[in-house]
């Protein structure tokens, strides 16, 4: 019990710091008066806001409360500010070209609304987005060419140039269908080889996106400033989701997405610095463009050779070469669990989510090399181990509260102060992950999601407590299983482990 006190401190004490560090990023919105990145163009409303509050700096305050004054006049000096500072700023460098790829399969309930979100960016150089289908055949092919029509293959407007394509990628054999689909459009964009290079790309960086992410219109800009920034010591830049389980009046969310969400609870503090990080997540990795030419220590061929997990096969990859991995604050991502877009439904079993556990720790039995086969072995030990700390130290003090509480009527028994302890410091990392959770709901409030926020304050705090305990309950059964199965299924495709390295089964 004593174990599982010290690793539920240590989630109040980490929930708290990424709390604060979230918090701190949407202060450093609010004073700058903007989220938009020196690389990204205002939206035609937000100049008409800022034009309207530099008017209105001008009356004068006196008819005003205490609190009115106080709050209007930081209100209208951020908008001074805003304009002394275009007025008497340099220019920003011109925003270089960025390639977006995107490895799409299948259209699921939420799909077409993110591709939505991620084609409407304000950043202001060029971008051509290329969604990568494994065949024609693939319902994701046609969707992504009605998008493609709806935001015009080649089109030039104010925030740079977009163009829009769809590109058959063909099934993977050695590696995961989503590497082998990343690497065909990187290469399409990039050039380094495939039969659809393009001589003439000129971008200099290649977003990587999932195409279950919410992006918001500065992300662009955000990721490349911060690649800009971190200069040529940063290798990759990365932001991270954050799972929100969709309640309201009419339904409750599935217990199974909160199931997801927690598993995920641990990880977001990886990513809340705010500049840089340990960690990669697959889902949203911007890299130079050079270095998918050059293979640069040798990622490509990682990937190419068995490579299964995108984001754990770059990061220790980073951790070997003392490569930096930027992570900007706003690299924020909610991630809406309903699966109401369209008015469709997702069917939410706990097969999927046991499915969804298994993949997620056979990537840590999957390795590239020496170095990345200790570190992700190491993960799943450390994972397996204090899931099956917190879980015992539960089991035990409810059973010693349970008997205390059946057995004190009869004969004078000690109070069990170290299993009532195991409560309090759980009760205590869950209200820790609730502040974190407040804090990451008003920053993805400052960056133009306001509804995420509204969607946030309505997370079921018992379940995401109950969850929480069913879920590393799981953990090292699932984690045997991986220990003696070498093969997983994902999105409908079956890979087999070995040494490592997987490869496609039919």
């Amino acid at each position: 019990m004593a174990q599982a006190i010290a690793v539920y401190v240590a989630f109040v004490v980490a929930w708290r710091w990424a709390a604060a560090r979230r918090a701190r990023g949407r202060r450093g919105i609010e004073a700058r008066g903007t989220a938009r990145s020196a690389y990204c163009v205002p939206s035609d409303d937000e100049e008409e806001e800022e034009e309207e509050e530099e008017e209105d700096g001008d009356d004068d305050d006196d008819d005003d409360d205490d609190g009115g004054v106080r709050r209007r006049r930081r209100t209208r000096g951020a908008a001074r500010s805003r304009s002394r500072t275009r007025r008497s700023a340099a220019p920003p460098p011109p925003p270089p070209p960025v390639a977006i790829v995107l490895p799409v399969k299948g259209v699921k309930p939420d799909s077409e609304d993110n591709w939505r979100a991620q084609l409407s960016s304000s950043y202001a150089g060029d971008r051509e987005y290329v969604f990568v289908v494994e065949s024609a055949d693939d319902p994701a092919a046609a969707a992504a060419t009605r998008l493609a029509k709806e935001f015009g293959r080649d089109r030039a407007g104010r925030a740079g140039r977009v163009r829009v394509r769809v590109l058959e990628a063909g099934s993977s054999t050695r590696s995961s269908q989503k590497i082998h689909s990343m690497l065909k459009g990187a290469r399409a964009v990039c050039g380094g080889g495939g039969d659809d290079d393009d001589d003439d790309a000129g971008a200099k960086y290649v977003l990587f996106l999932d195409d279950d992410i919410r992006t918001h219109a500065n992300t662009i800009g955000s990721l490349v400033s911060s690649m800009e920034t971190l200069g040529e010591d940063a290798f990759l830049v990365n932001g991270y989701p954050f799972d929100i389980p969709e309640e309201s009046a009419a339904s409750s969310a599935a217990f199974v997405d909160y199931l997801t969400m927690v598993y995920h609870l641990v990880l977001i503090v990886a990513f809340s610095q705010g500049a840089v990080a340990k960690n990669v997540w697959g889902g949203c990795m911007l890299l130079r463009a050079s270095d998918v030419r050059q293979n640069t220590h040798g990622w490509v061929t990682r990937y190419e050779d068995g490579g299964y997990s995108d984001d754990l096969i770059l990061a220790s990859l980073c951790d070997e070469h003392a490569r930096v991995i930027g992570c900007p604050f706003d690299a924020l991502f909610p991630q809406r669990m309903g699966g109401g877009g369209g008015g469709r439904k997702s069917k939410k079993t706990f097969a999927r989510w046991w499915n969804y556990l298994r993949r997620q720790l056979f990537v840590m039995d999957t390795y590239s090399n020496a170095h990345n086969r200790r570190v992700n072995h190491a993960m799943l030990l450390v994972l397996s181990y204090l899931s099956l700390a917190v879980t015992t130290g539960m089991a035990c003090a409810l059973t010693e509260l349970a008997s205390w509480g059946s057995a004190r009527s009869e004969v004078d028994v000690r109070f069990p102060s170290l299993a009532a302890a195991v409560v309090v410091a759980f009760a205590c990392a869950v209200r820790s992950a609730r502040a974190m959770y407040a804090a990451m709901g008003d920053l993805a409030e400052a960056l133009g999601d306001a509804d995420a926020n509204a969607l946030v304050k309505k997370i079921n705090w018992a379940k995401v407590a109950a969850a929480f305990a069913c879920a590393y309950a799981l953990v090292p059964i699932a984690a045997a299983i991986t220990a003696t199965r070498a093969t997983v299924v994902w999105e409908g495709v079956a890979y087999e482990k070995r040494r490592g390295k997987v490869t496609r089964r039919g």
